[in-house]
């Protein structure tokens, strides 16, 4: 009934949590890019879809559908642009090399049909 009370080592301190690196992150800034690429494309078509609805047949000027699908890569440059500003260089690194992996893989799309199309005889 009388056990003696043995001490307990204190707790250890919890260690500290590690700072975030100053120059940002690559693989953010990529995911970043591709994210924004896909997210801008679902909010300019589900606009864009509600506009066409709405106006039937014409009234909205061919420069306003062309902004609106410029929208995304000029966010993607905006980003590049913001992040190097606030000095994020690793972050603004990572979106370029986003924007240049989305036109590379659509490059080798455009290519793969053309290539498909050019072995077609449409006559």
């Amino acid at each position: 009934m009388n056990d003696p009370i043995t001490p307990q080592s204190p707790a250890p301190s919890p260690t500290p949590a590690r700072s975030p690196n100053p120059l940002g992150s690559f693989w953010l800034g990529f995911w970043l890019a591709w994210g924004a690429l896909f997210a801008g494309y679902t909010v300019v078509v589900s606009f864009l879809a509600s506009i066409a609805s709405m106006v039937r047949g014409g009234g909205v000027p061919d420069e306003v559908w062309i902004f609106l699908a410029l929208c995304p890569w000029l966010l993607i440059v905006a980003m590049i642009v913001g992040f190097s500003a606030k000095g994020k260089k690793q972050t603004a690194k990572g979106v370029a090399i986003g924007l240049a992996s989305i036109l590379g893989i659509g490059l080798l799309l455009f290519a793969a049909c053309f290539t498909l199309l050019s072995n077609t005889s449409f006559h």
